[in-house]
């Protein structure tokens, strides 16, 4: 996965290079998750914070692209005895569509497949100190839309992204098992985001 992430960020870089117009740009956001599923109901998750660490993306042309981000979020988890920390993260990679819709609003459409997804709970008390992972992957529907005149460097965005997936194997104090039921998830992240294009 690192060889594809440098992969990409060196392709974009380059070919920044050997180009006039503003084709790639960086940025970040940040906001609330909203779980769903089977699993977050068997993890008792409640709503909580979601960081879009990196976002990074390359326009081919006017309408479409690619794009890879980073992402994680932070969550309570009320299924134990005391309240603990879920956190999950995960790589987003794949193409994009923009509907420019004037000159200071578009609409940012980019499914993406959700790949190194990883959650992590851990119980760390008195009594008990219970560290427990979860591997998985993941489909994302997600749309920005894009406020600020195109031809700025900076633009502003409201981001809707609908994410589901499944976690494949749980892994307790070094302990590795298969998940085959009550490992299903989805969850809706809203989010606001800055991007500066280069």
């Amino acid at each position: 996965m690192k060889k594809i992430t440098l992969s990409i960020i060196t392709m974009f870089i380059i070919s920044s290079s050997y180009s006039q117009d503003s084709k790639v740009y960086f940025g970040a956001s940040m906001g609330y998750t909203y779980p769903g599923g089977d699993f977050s109901s068997s993890q008792d998750l409640k709503q909580g914070i979601h960081f879009g660490l990196m976002d990074a993306g390359y326009r081919f042309s006017e309408k479409y692209g690619a794009a890879i981000n980073f992402s994680a979020s932070l969550q309570i988890s009320e299924k134990y005895e005391e309240d603990v920390f879920f956190t999950l993260s995960y790589w987003g990679i794949g193409p994009t569509y923009t509907l420019d819709i004037g000159e200071k609003f578009s609409w940012y459409i980019k499914p993406q497949l959700a790949l190194g997804l990883k959650a992590a709970v851990n119980r760390d008390t008195e009594t008990t100190n219970d560290d427990i992972r979860w591997k998985g992957s993941g489909v994302i529907l997600g749309n920005a839309f894009m406020l600020g005149d195109i031809s700025r460097r900076w633009r502003y965005s409201f981001n809707v992204d609908l994410f589901t997936g499944k976690f494949k194997e749980s892994e307790i104090n070094d302990v590795t098992v298969d998940l085959n039921q009550n490992n299903k998830f989805s969850r809706l992240i809203l989010s606001v985001g800055a991007r500066y294009n280069f």
